[in-house]
């Protein structure tokens, strides 16, 4: 048996804690009053040149997840990330002015 400082982060929390609600784009009412927020994080695979990146959006006021991409930190899988944001109707982006 595995002690709680070896078991994996996930197995550790309660389901709660890791459940995540993605909400389709027709169960929106108001998709003009939208507000987004969007940031990336990341990973490696065996090492850590071998980077995969999450790109999220979230609706400011809820917290629910409105898409989400896997990829590199490279802009054209930002550009997926805002095409599937695109039926939300989120067209301003602000940035940290770091580069994707």
């Amino acid at each position: 048996m595995l002690s709680a400082v070896n078991k994996p982060l996930l197995e550790q929390l309660a389901r709660q804690q890791v459940e995540v609600e993605v909400v389709p784009v027709k169960l929106v009412d108001n998709t003009t009053a939208l507000e987004g927020e969007l940031d990336e994080m990341w990973s490696f695979v065996q090492n850590k040149k071998n980077q995969r990146w999450l790109w999220h959006a979230i609706e400011r006021t809820t917290g629910k997840v409105l898409a989400y991409v896997l990829g590199t930190r490279t802009d054209n899988v930002f550009v997926q990330l805002k095409t599937l944001l695109e039926p939300f109707g989120i067209k301003k982006f602000y940035t940290d002015g770091w580069g994707a």
